[in-house]
């Protein structure tokens, strides 16, 4: 059950690749001159992960063939290539230091590896089930892994235990987030968010407005607020503190991800194309056509990385924000 619902998840991600353009044309928003690439990074197949270290030096790339690339982001240039035991790489994350680099794979493990040399530094083994979705705590001392086995592990990064498994609804478990102070994770299962307190695991919150699978989760960096990306074509906000649904964005195809700038007045959501929807008031701000998922964004809100579609490969793609976006004054 759980491998069909990933291929048809898959399916639906590659449908909407090649229909959204023509969807949303008929909504988007007037658009400023579409501005010149930064760099372009990778031409092939597939992208299936992508994620900037924190310090905004190293943006990674997870593909479907199991191979993980590190990319330096000032000049372009392909830093080095680690093995990523030939299966899909489902899930990258990079600690907050940036010297360590997290990836989750769909042979049931979760990989850390040394940045600077790329050496493997533990293989976290423990799910009975592909990993989807890993996050490291802001403080660097724990990593959680989101699996389709139903479950999200809490695992200490210098010894490799686990801390706490945290089970629930039996649905696989397709996104997972720390908020910005490290004592609420987050993860999505189903059409359900959960909400645990950290690091005893207690639930202290579950959502259940999303009418199909929730593909992602994001904190604002303000910690006052989380979003939901879902196929049922909304992205919803939530009050972190006690899970109360704030708003509602409608879209018109599924959305797979979501994220935020720095200063968490501006939410980005991958569906299809790339928008940008200002917070307050749930206005769309900006559809940027350039690029779908996985997107990334630095720590600092200055570089946005996309991946589009370019002569049958996937291109990756750095941009130099804002993008010319529509100033946030009514």
């Amino acid at each position: 059950m759980m491998n069909l619902v990933n291929r048809n998840l898959n399916l639906v991600r590659l449908i909407m690749v090649l229909v959204s353009s023509i969807i949303l044309a008929g909504c988007a928003l007037p658009q400023p001159a579409t501005p010149s690439p930064l760099r372009t990074l990778f031409h092939g197949n597939h992208v299936r992960s992508l994620a900037f270290a924190p310090d905004g030096t190293i943006v990674a790339l997870g593909l479907v063939s199991g191979t993980i690339q590190l990319w330096n982001v000032n000049d372009g240039t392909l830093a080095r290539t680690l093995d990523g035991q030939g299966k899909p790489v489902g899930s990258l994350a990079f600690s907050p230091d940036s010297k360590t680099l997290a990836s989750g794979l769909l042979d049931n493990k979760v990989y850390l590896w040394r940045v600077s040399d790329g050496a493997s530094l533990k293989t976290l083994e423990g799910h009975s089930a592909p990993v989807g979705a890993v996050a490291f705590s802001p403080d660097g001392k724990m990593v959680a892994s989101a699996s389709w086995d139903t479950n999200v592990k809490l695992w200490q990064v210098d010894n490799g235990n686990v801390l706490q498994v945290l089970a629930h609804a039996p649905y696989q478990v397709t996104a997972v987030a720390f908020a910005p102070k490290g004592n609420i994770l987050a993860a999505t299962a189903g059409n359900n968010l959960y909400l645990w307190q950290v690091p005893d695991g207690k639930l202290i919150g579950t959502a259940k407005e999303h009418t199909a699978l929730v593909s992602y989760v994001a904190f604002a960096p303000d910690g006052q607020t989380l979003a939901t990306a879902s196929l049922d074509k909304t992205v919803r906000l939530w009050q972190t503190s006690n899970g109360v649904l704030l708003k509602t964005m409608q879209m018109v195809v599924p959305v797979y991800e979501v994220g935020f700038t720095p200063d968490s007045s501006i939410m980005l959501t991958a569906a299809g194309n790339v928008q940008f929807w200002r917070v307050s008031d749930g206005q769309l701000i900006q559809t940027f056509s350039n690029g779908y998922q996985p997107i990334g964004l630095t720590t600092d809100g200055q570089i946005l990385a996309t991946v589009s579609a370019e002569n049958a490969q996937e291109v990756v793609k750095l941009w130099r924000m804002p993008l010319n976006l529509v100033p946030l004054s009514k």
